[in-house]
């Protein structure tokens, strides 16, 4: 079982109350982009999304047995990658890792695979739950960057359901963390102030949507979590929901320093 089991249903009654529709499908996007709003109550949203991961948490035996892996929300650059792995996605976020390895980007503000969820239910559960991109802006402030290459294998809203789904994990992590033996302060991810989840793709993966249309997702779900963020906490602690492009010029594969110049000049897609 995994700790995000429920929320795929949750979201679809969200979105389309109780049809077949699904959110993954491109069919779905298309209905849904064609609205003004995005969701007729994010805070609601938002809060069952948490309280389904919660209570899965809480109604698993196995999380009794086992603690989660001491690698959730490391801040670590993990630039290995099989020659063979073909995805874009992991290639450039791989590439990002290994430039701050070098020293071509600064270390201290650039980690990936980041673990949220790893062993929370069993010691191989959720392993794969990473945020790809860890960006610290400042000492307590961090993007969390769901990269996105094409939306052949994941469409705008599927990105932005799943770095949602990170965002509300990173709250579970700060509210539970004597439970889950996670230490709280400090200047890695445990102990932000601010936290910005983010959809980072070329601007060409953007053009699916409506502009309007994408800044009300980002609005609305941003104020979904700030909702959560009063009713529980934790104090202190602010997060914002967005999405970034990369310069048009940018395309993979491309040079080390064509990379950098595309990480460091990327602009949010709603400015």
């Amino acid at each position: 079982m995994s700790i995000y089991t429920g929320t795929d249903a949750i979201i679809n009654r969200f979105l389309f109350a109780n049809t077949a529709n699904q959110y993954q499908q491109s069919t779905a996007l298309r209905i849904l982009s064609g609205r003004r709003t995005f969701c007729p109550d994010a805070a609601a949203l938002v809060r069952e999304l948490y309280e389904c991961m919660e209570e899965t948490w809480l109604g698993s035996t196995r999380r009794l047995s086992t603690q989660p892996s001491k690698k959730n929300w490391r801040f670590t650059q993990e630039p290995s990658i099989d020659e063979k792995n073909t995805s874009r996605e992991k290639q450039v976020e791989k590439r990002i890792a290994y430039l701050a390895l070098e020293g071509k980007l600064d270390a201290n503000q650039w980690a990936n695979q980041v673990p949220v969820a790893s062993g929370l239910l069993g010691v191989h559960t959720d392993k794969k739950a990473c945020v790809d991109i860890a960006f610290r802006q400042g000492t307590h402030s961090f993007d969390l960057l769901e990269l996105k290459m094409s939306s052949k294998s994941c469409h705008v809203l599927c990105a932005m359901m799943e770095v949602l789904r990170y965002g509300l994990m990173y709250l579970f992590s700060r509210r539970r963390a004597r439970d889950l033996g996670y230490g709280i302060g400090g200047a890695g991810l445990l102990g932000a102030e601010a936290i910005r989840l983010i959809v980072l793709a070329p601007e060409a993966y953007f053009r699916e949507v409506p502009n309007p249309w994408l800044r009300a997702v980002c609005h609305e779900l941003a104020a979904g979590l700030a909702a959560e963020l009063s009713r529980e906490g934790p104090e202190g602690l602010s997060m914002e929901f967005d999405a970034e492009q990369f310069p048009p010029s940018f395309a993979w594969p491309c040079s080390d320093e064509e990379l950098v110049r595309a990480l460091l000049g990327r602009q949010r897609v709603c400015a």
